[in-house]
């Protein structure tokens, strides 16, 4: 991969941007202090804006690393202030594979920032950067992550178990990935007049539909009340949710 490192980034609504020492305060109010921002993350909610700054001042200083990448989410229709971060929180150079993770202050959610700072970073990182994987993942239980990976053309690969540590504990790891051959196809796609929004949605669901019916199957060998009955049960409903999630923007589509 050829390095870039954090470069600016325009969007219609957003402008991706490096952190700055005064960021501190918005940061702290608008996300790394909310508890439900964190927690399906990995890091636990900042008890004091000191805590914030310390870990600003870490991410600044990094940015004279090519191979860092830490945006900063910020609305042009605003104060310029942070609203939430995207990263490459994991790189394999020999493969060129980036693992982006993403946060945004719950007041914000449900507004398409996040898909919408996602998406602006795919071409800068598979043409740019020479990236030719790029993956996210989230927790199964937490449904509208994965709905953000989706939207952005990332395809639904399947569940790792117990394969991640979270503020909730040892959880499941849904996994999505994106090849830069897939990315190039459904642009081709986009300029011939098709829609790839619809194969990808498609392709997701199938994927859900058989993960689900393997995980009901598994449920009647499992004794109710126990607690690997009551994790089935679970991750049967995170599924059946993110087919619904599949199935509202499939019709919001056309289909």
């Amino acid at each position: 991969m050829n390095h870039k490192g954090t470069v600016r980034i325009e969007t219609e609504r957003l402008v991706l941007r490096r952190f700055r020492d005064d960021d501190a305060a918005a940061a702290f109010r608008n996300w790394t202090s909310d508890d439900r921002v964190t927690e399906y993350l990995r890091w636990p909610t900042h008890e004091s804006l000191a805590v914030t700054e310390r870990v600003l001042a870490e991410w600044i200083a990094k940015y004279e690393d090519p191979g860092f990448y830490q945006w900063a989410i910020v609305p042009k229709s605003g104060a310029d202030d942070p609203i939430g971060t995207l990263s490459v929180v994991d790189r394999n150079e020999r493969l060129d594979i980036v693992h982006i993770g993403y946060c945004i202050g719950s007041g914000w959610w449900n507004r398409g920032f996040t898909s919408e700072a996602f998406a602006a970073v795919i071409p800068f990182l598979f043409d740019d950067v020479g990236v030719n994987r790029i993956e996210s993942q989230h927790d199964p239980a937490n449904p509208h992550s994965g709905k953000v990976m989706v939207k952005c053309g990332l395809h639904f690969e399947g569940v790792l178990r117990q394969a991640d540590s979270s503020n909730k504990g040892i959880v499941d790891a849904a996994m999505y990935s994106l090849l830069a051959s897939e990315w190039r196809a459904g642009s081709l796609r986009r300029v011939s007049g098709e829609d790839p929004r619809l194969h990808e949605l498609e392709e997701a669901k199938r994927s859900l539909d058989s993960l689900l019916g393997k995980c009901r199957k598994a449920l009647l060998k499992l004794t109710p009340g126990r607690s690997q009955h009551t994790l089935m049960v679970r991750r049967i409903r995170a599924f059946e949710i993110s087919i619904e999630l599949i199935e509202k923007e499939r019709r919001a589509h056309g289909t």
